[in-house]
């Protein structure tokens, strides 16, 4: 009621409240997070014009948070982003500097936001249908994406999604645990956004053809690329070959259902 009755008091109370889910510990800053979420759910987005123009710089210690309370703040905030597009290019900024860190924690932050801001980001024309279902190479299919891209110069919403898809082929590169979160977080999106079901079953069909060895005759799984032995001559899995298989049958499925 404070929040509603008194506009002069809105900024203040935003101000508090994401202070302290920023600087509050563990234990506590889960219960800000669910504050400002009712906040925002309770209120028209009127009431928020000024909220981002005072946090913008907050957003690198966003990163920095745990995953799972960063995730959830950024879930509360969500909601405003299509009123922002500015704060949202910032935020998909420092999103994609965490993807590059040292910190493992930190990386899970930006892996997980990125998928997080891809949930209410529609797609609808990303790939030919013909071509979707088909394993492609990835020169060509960074050749497609860049022909979206100028296609779509002037809707900002799918701009920002295919800079999401940019980085998160990037993270493909990255160590054995980042790529299985990443194949994991994607379950996620099937039911809260099916118009990316083709382009990430692209993304992963592209990985999953570098472990395939092809002949006139049958296709044949190099599975001797997946492991590697360390210094300490024990077998490591060098790629989550089992979440990838997975994850591209989940999706292959999908796609398959939409295109019926």
């Amino acid at each position: 009621d404070l929040f509603r009755n008194f506009p002069i008091s809105r900024e203040e109370i935003l101000q508090q409240l994401t202070e302290r889910v920023f600087t509050s510990g563990v234990q506590r800053s889960p219960v800000y997070v669910d504050q400002l979420t009712i906040l925002i759910l309770s209120e028209p987005a009127s009431s928020f014009q000024n909220y981002f123009k005072k946090f913008k710089g907050r957003l690198d210690h966003m990163i920095h948070m745990t995953p799972k309370i960063a995730l959830d703040f950024l879930d509360s905030i969500k909601p405003l982003l299509k009123y922002d597009s500015i704060y949202k290019d910032n935020l998909i900024v420092s999103l994609k500097k965490s993807i590059y860190q040292s910190d493992y924690d930190v990386r899970k932050v930006g892996l997980y936001g990125l998928v997080s801001l891809l949930s209410t980001t529609k797609l609808p024309t990303f790939l030919p249908s013909s071509q979707a279902s088909q394993s492609m190479s990835l020169s060509q299919s960074q050749s497609q994406m860049s022909r979206s891209i100028s296609m779509s110069q002037e809707k900002m919403a799918e701009k920002s999604c295919l800079e999401i898809f940019f980085v998160l082929r990037r993270c493909l590169t990255q160590q054995p645990q980042i790529r299985s979160k990443l194949y994991q977080s994607c379950h996620g999106l099937i039911a809260q956004n099916p118009t990316l079901v083709g382009p990430i079953l692209n993304i992963l069909l592209v990985q999953l053809e570098g472990y395939l060895i092809h002949s006139d005759m049958v296709t044949i799984f190099n599975l001797a690329k997946c492991l590697r032995t360390n210094e300490k001559n024990e077998v490591e899995l060098v790629e989550p070959i089992d979440v990838l298989l997975h994850a591209a049958n989940i999706f292959n499925q999908k796609y398959q259902s939409l295109n019926l």
